[in-house]
Order: C-alpha cells, then structure tokens, then sequence
C-alpha cells in the first residue's frame, strides 16, 4: 500500500528526466479508483499543470519516491487522463486528496475524526483505505476500509461515508 500524502511533492520520473512533480491526487469517490495525477513543472514564471493518466506510472522506485513513466518528458506530459474518464452514460465524483485531508469525516450522524491519508494498492491505484486521525489521547489514528462512498457536505468542511460500493 502507498499513502497519497507521501506521494504529493514526489517527482514523475521519466525515461529522459524529471517530468514533473505530483501537486495532487485525483480521484473517483464512488469506485475509489484514481484517475490522475496533477503534476507540475517549470520555473514560479512558466509553471504548467496537467493531470497525468496513473497507466503510465509505476511505484517501482518507491523507496526513493519517485513515480516512473514508462514514457520520455514529452510524452508524458502529452499523455492526458482521458482513458480514465468517464464514458456517456456513467457518473463519476472526482475529488482532490490535497482539498479532502484535513476535513472532517461523518459516518452517519457521528463525526469519527480528520482524513489525514488515503492509502492505495499501485497493482491497480485504488483507494483501499481512509487513514483518520481520531480525537482522543495521543493521536490515535483509525484505518477504515474504502468500501462506501464518499459524499462532500457543502459548506461545512466535512465529508461522509454513503452508500456501500457494488462489488466488481
């Protein structure tokens, strides 16, 4: 399992070079599966975001962490997330890791604490469990299976579990 918290500021490395840095994590809330990667690069005058498409990345180099491309710069930065998306037809709630952590999470009306990870299986970049930090003595911190939806409440900085996720 990775946590998207460690792989936020780690490098895309390409097979030429850098491409880039992961500035967030995307992701689908009701099939937990992630559908790209925002990646940054260039100098604070030219800065150039695009989201990149997990299908050419591999956590092989993990313990340096780095995110390979099996692809150069250019292609890489070419390489768009449309595979991931959804087709006609097909819902899908994208959600920014970097604007979910930290909020607030509801299991029906009682609050279980603050998101402060999310970890994924790199076999096939799921979200496999929510990592919440529990208000109690030292810090506890709670691993819930990502099994349910997740269901934004506007306005109030909080997200809660919904609805069981059909199994497949």
């Amino acid at each position: 399992m990775l946590s998207l918290k460690d792989m936020v500021g780690s490098p895309i490395a390409a097979q030429d070079g850098t491409a880039g840095k992961v500035k967030d994590v995307i992701f689908d809330s009701a099939t937990w599966r992630i559908v790209g990667f925002v990646a940054e690069d260039g100098s604070w005058f030219h800065r150039q975001q695009i989201l990149v498409s997990p299908a050419i990345l591999a956590p092989s180099n993990w313990p340096n962490h780095a995110l390979i491309s099996s692809t150069t710069k250019v292609e890489t930065w070419r390489t768009r997330a449309s595979e991931d998306a959804p087709t006609r037809g097909e819902t899908a709630e994208f959600r920014s890791f970097r604007r979910l952590r930290g909020q607030r999470v509801l299991a029906s009306s009682s609050e279980l604490g603050r998101l402060q990870d999310l970890m994924v299986d790199p076999e096939n970049w799921r979200v496999r469990f929510l990592m919440i930090k529990v208000r109690s003595f030292g810090g506890y911190k709670l691993m819930i299976c990502a099994n349910r939806t997740l269901v934004e409440s506007p306005g109030k900085g909080c997200v809660r579990l919904g609805d069981p996720i059909p199994a497949g």
